[in-house]
């Protein structure tokens, strides 16, 4: 074992992760307490207030941070149920059809898995424990997670600076949320693949060449794995190094000439990094070969895809042919075919998702990308922070951003050795992509923060071989144990709120009225069968609690039921309205009525472009009492108040 991971030296990394450790479980626990305690045990009243169930009373539904929850929950269902073990296909959205299904399946078979383990140890049966045991997984997880970055960090780090490292990881409000017990999504999966990745190679780059082999394999098994999960997220990081790569094979001195017998110490040896795109490309293809084969193969760029491995695997060869043709100075014609071969995939691949058909790429879609401006995650980091102290977004990274300001000071510094400067490069290059991201869409944060702790990784490891200096030596450290305390404080402080202790109210709020909404709803004579057609928001309610299937869920893959959606409510003939609902079997409408909501469904059906007068759309006729068409029948408000109350407007198709 290495020695850094004995103790006493190790005792530092250690207290500080079983520190981390114990916050975390401690959050967790809390967040579940006052998750079934407040969530469960109230209901929403019409005069827009809470108020508790009787003590008798059995428990209401949980509700979560957001809607991805409910359909993880469906999918899992529907494989305990006997339904497929890759799940391609919903019945919620897009009614009566469904839609296609593209999320991974690796969290799907844990919540099934988990389910069935527990009702081994139980006399309940796994459908059932499915919504008790499934919140836990993705804390378990983190934990699990904690305890091995501590034995990576144990190995090349000082014991304080490791033990810093993993409790600044436990206390990042970005990954908070991706890992906690209300959220049931991959959102803590794919950011595994994200932070591992480019750690490992810092550790493989910075380690001998005996280790480092290994290390390169494990973060090409990594990438390829963060692909799988969401290709979205993870091409970020491999496309960032690659760039930096690229700029590395450009730009730096090349090694001097070792001596007779020796070979030139080159951290860019091709060897190390034809394993890390290796790896990675095949167990992309792995991966995509068991979701989709053999009857879901096709061209979705949205996911993981075989174009993405050819593109990591090419683009890691023309960057090396680039700096073998730079070291020797010596342009063959086989680097320059390698060149050519190796940028093609990604060339091909850009070509189809610019100029390809919508269906290759629905994300493109300029109707879809109208819609993504509604949803608060694709809006950038600093409009979803309006209105709040500006000290928050500094909070929200801790005082990462302050020690990714020294690497890049100490990237350029004469002293530091070519590997250590390399890895600070690779690091900080892909800073980059992710700050850009994160201020144009929110969601992702939890990417930015991933990249920001493997900057201060890379920045540790740098000074670690820097010769010591008095002056200015305890700052960095000062900075990361600073920014675990503020941590720490920023994740505490909701504790303040006696009645929601860590619920996020702003959105624990609106999604217990949606639960409740739906249910009274479900309590109209027939309103479960049939489709629906209603507002976006209410959509998953609808279709968890009330057992309805609608026409809409946020999602690229039901762009058709979206799209219906809004040429109903955005129309101004009736007629076509009608052949629409008629189309769909549709048999009940529901309509969230806020001020100005039909010039929200214009703009999605028609853009900036020529558009009817907001005003004669049914989106604002059926706002109004008595103005709509005669085959749509009103549900009186004293029928639902709790659905009138919350603006909802409610109609029978005749």
């Amino acid at each position: 074992m290495n020695s850094a991971l004995r103790l006493p030296r190790a005792t530092p990394l250690w207290t500080l992760t079983l520190l981390a450790l114990l916050f975390w479980g401690a959050f967790n626990q809390l967040q579940q307490r006052a998750w079934f305690s407040a969530a469960c045990r109230s209901q929403a009243r019409p005069d827009g207030q809470f108020e508790d169930l009787a003590p008798d009373a059995p428990p209401l539904p949980a509700v979560y941070l957001d809607n991805d929850s409910l359909y993880w929950l469906h999918n899992a269902a529907g494989l305990l149920a006997g339904g497929s073990w890759r799940p391609r296909h919903t019945d919620w959205d897009n009614a009566p059809w469904g839609r296609a299904n593209h999320w991974s399946s690796p969290l799907i078979w844990g919540m099934a898995g988990s389910a069935r383990l527990a009702a081994l140890f139980t006399d309940r049966p796994a459908a059932e424990l499915l919504p008790v045991v499934s919140p836990w997984i993705n804390p378990v997880l983190f934990a699990l997670f904690l305890i091995a970055t501590a034995i990576f960090l144990g190995r090349r780090f000082d014991p304080w600076i490791a033990g810093l490292l993993v409790l600044s990881l436990a206390t990042l409000p970005p990954i908070l949320r991706s890992f906690g017990v209300l959220h049931i999504d991959h959102h803590g999966l794919i950011d595994i693949p994200a932070l591992w990745m480019p750690l490992f190679l810092l550790l493989g780059i910075t380690g001998d060449r005996r280790s480092g082999r290994g290390w390169f394999w494990a973060a090409g098994v990594m990438g390829g794995l963060g692909l799988w999960l969401q290709a979205s997220h993870q091409l970020i990081p491999i496309a960032g190094t690659l760039f930096a790569l690229l700029l590395w094979a450009l730009f730096s001195r090349p090694p001097l000439p070792a001596a007779k017998g020796v070979a030139a110490d080159d951290p860019l040896a091709p060897g190390p990094w034809r394993i890390w795109a290796g790896a990675g490309a095949l167990v992309s293809l792995a991966a995509y070969a068991l979701e989709y084969a053999p009857a879901h193969l096709g061209l979705q760029l949205e996911v993981n895809h075989p174009l993405y491995a050819l593109s990591w695997w090419g683009g890691a060869e023309a960057v090396l042919a680039i700096a073998g043709a730079r070291r020797e100075r010596n342009w063959t014609p086989r680097r320059l075919a390698v060149l050519a071969a190796g940028a093609l995939p990604a060339v091909v691949t850009l070509l189809l998702i610019r100029r390809g058909p919508e269906q290759w790429f629905m994300v493109s879609s300029p109707f879809l990308l109208r819609i993504c401006e509604q949803i608060k995650e694709f809006q950038p980091l600093l409009g979803t922070l309006r209105g709040v102290n500006p000290l928050l977004l500094f909070l929200l990274f801790n005082t990462l951003p302050l020690i990714a300001l020294l690497g890049i000071g100490l990237a350029f510094s004469r002293t530091l050795p070519v590997r250590e400067r390399l890895g600070l490069h690779l690091a900080l290059a892909a800073l980059l992509p992710a700050f850009g991201l994160c201020l144009r869409h929110a969601r992702y944060s939890s990417l930015l923060a991933a990249a920001l702790w493997t900057t201060a990784a890379a920045v540790f490891l740098a000074l670690s071989r820097l010769p010591p200096r008095r002056k200015g030596r305890w700052l960095p450290p000062a900075l990361l144990a600073g920014g675990c305390a503020t941590g720490l404080l920023l994740t505490l402080a909701p504790l303040a709120n006696p009645r929601l202790p860590f619920m996020p109210v702003d959105r624990w709020v609106p999604q217990m009225l949606q639960r409740d909404v739906a249910r009274e709803l479900a309590t109209l004579p027939g309103f479960p069968a049939g489709g629906v057609l209603c507002s976006y928001n209410l959509a998953p309610a609808l279709q968890a609690f009330a057992g309805a299937a609608t026409t809409g869920g946020l999602y690229w893959e039901n762009t058709p039921g979206l799209r219906a959606a809004a040429e109903f409510f955005a129309a101004t003939d009736d007629a076509e309205a009608r052949r629409l609902l008629r189309e769909r079997d549709i048999r009940w409408v529901v309509l969230e009525a806020k001020p100005g909501s039909e010039k929200t469904w214009v703009y999605a059906r028609h853009g900036a472009g020529p558009r009817p007068d907001p005003r004669a759309t049914l989106a604002f006729r059926l706002a109004a009492p008595g103005r709509a068409p005669a085959w749509l029948e009103a549900v009186p408000p004293e029928t639902i108040p709790l659905a009138a109350k919350a603006a909802y407007r409610v109609y029978r198709v005749r």
